[in-house]
């Protein structure tokens, strides 16, 4: 089966416009492209349920009726995102597999997110009524165990998790895929490149 991830960082624009930056390189991408990028970050997903994942999104963002993608739309714009390099492809028998062949390709970087971004998720949750208790856990980072900060120190120095993962044996590296993977989950790394074969 083949796994899908999204790859490159997400940039603010003056006006705006989706923009991902890979490479030092940046893409503004189309509406629906934007939807599928996103439906895509941070997971290690089939083409028919990112399809899925990008109809939920929509449905939250713009309501049940308000916006539907065709299936021809949604082909033509996941195409042009897999063309662009913003979706990384890994086959594999699980998505594990699938992460593997794509994480011994790849270039991450360390998410920090700023204080503004936690800021604004603060007074976000004030406002839909959440109380202070809950609008309080914006500021809170997710706990991350020995290994975790340890491997996270180790690719956060230069971003080669492919070189991470190949210096390893094969024990060792099935112990850092696995630790990388938890780190992707939990929204600590985010694929910046990918190297081709």
């Amino acid at each position: 089966m083949e796994y899908y991830t999204a790859v490159g960082m997400k940039r603010e624009q003056p006006d705006g416009a989706f923009c991902v930056e890979i490479s030092g390189q940046p893409l503004l991408l189309s509406d629906t492209e934007s939807f599928i990028w996103t439906a895509a970050v941070w997971s290690f997903t089939r083409k028919e349920e990112l399809q899925g994942r990008m109809e939920q999104l929509l449905e939250a963002v713009f309501g049940e009726e308000e916006r539907k993608v065709t299936a021809e739309d949604f082909s033509s714009c996941f195409q042009r995102l897999c063309t662009r390099g913003l979706l990384a492809a890994g086959k594999g028998r699980c998505y594990e597999e699938a992460a593997w062949e794509i994480l011994t390709r790849s270039q991450v970087s360390v998410m920090r997110l700023p204080v503004s971004n936690k800021l604004s998720a603060f007074w976000y949750n004030i406002e839909q009524g959440y109380g202070l208790k809950k609008a309080v856990k914006a500021f809170r980072s997710v706990q991350l165990d020995k290994e975790e900060n340890q491997i996270l120190a180790e690719v956060g120095q230069d971003g080669d998790a492919a070189g991470l993962l190949r210096k390893t044996g094969e024990q060792e590296s099935r112990r850092v895929l696995k630790t990388l993977l938890s780190l992707y989950e939990k929204q600590k790394i985010i694929i910046r490149k990918i190297r081709e074969v």
